[in-house]
């Protein structure tokens, strides 16, 4: 799941234009540049029917957006 959203997240012009290809999952990598988005899975379940599981799983997602300055993160 997380790889499908940073490809929706990429794949949107306005933050591909603020953060490039910095949008990562569960860490952002020492040294990495600055605007980020980093990802991290925090939970979730899976979705059941009257019969059991149904294979799709309701997860909660943790979105921490990373920048150099306050000013640049109210942007």
């Amino acid at each position: 799941m997380e790889e499908a959203l940073i490809a929706l997240l990429l794949a949107d012009p306005t933050i591909a234009a603020l953060v490039g290809n910095s949008v990562f999952p569960v860490a952002r990598p020492e040294g990495s540049t600055l605007p980020a988005i980093v990802l991290h899975r925090i939970g979730g379940a899976p979705l059941n029917a009257d019969d059991g599981e149904v294979g799709l799983e309701n997860a909660r997602m943790q979105i921490d957006c990373w920048t150099r300055t306050y000013t640049e993160e109210k942007h």
